[in-house]
């Protein structure tokens, strides 16, 4: 592996899904609100790689809160295709972040052996808050274990909104 690729699956986790029956249509095709669920499923992922679990995220009164999803649909995946699901930290700013994701179909019948197809890619943006909804900076300990997966654009939260 060289050091490009070693930095690149630093900052990223992939994680393998086959479609299961029902997560498709009656003509085998699979719906399009499954893609955020994949995501989010590679996202936990990501997180527990880097020694950070639901549990520890989650503080006395820390929560991340998706605040922004956004899926573009490439191809139709299906019934029992195996995906790829690759995501990677793309953002950090003072109280969120946005993850970058891709959905790619391996070794399908419509490939016949050739390049991994790509079903979808996609972005979310989470906030810190507290148990009272409340914006919260990303705590000094988390911002640390998750500026260390390697390259992060580090920004100011822009358009942040003040809680009442």
């Amino acid at each position: 592996m060289n050091e490009a690729s070693e930095e690149h699956a630093h900052r990223s986790s992939r994680v393998h899904i086959w479609v299961p029956f029902y997560d498709a249509d009656p003509m085998g095709v699979v719906h399009h609100a499954n893609y955020l669920r994949y995501f989010e499923n590679a996202r936990i992922e990501w997180f527990r790689r880097r020694g950070i679990t639901q549990a520890t995220m989650n503080g006395p009164d820390l929560q991340l809160a998706v605040v922004e999803s956004q899926v573009w649909y490439r191809s139709a995946a299906r019934f029992d295709d195996n995906l790829l699901i690759e995501v990677r930290l793309h953002e950090m700013k003072h109280i969120s972040m946005e993850f970058a994701y891709r959905a790619v179909v391996k070794g399908d019948a419509s490939t016949n052996g050739a390049e991994p197809r790509l079903v979808a890619d996609g972005r979310t943006v989470h906030a810190c808050v507290g148990k009272s909804l409340r914006l919260k900076k990303i705590p000094p300990e988390m911002r640390e274990k998750l500026m260390s997966c390697g390259e992060v654009n580090e920004a100011s939260d822009t358009k942040a909104v003040e809680a009442p």
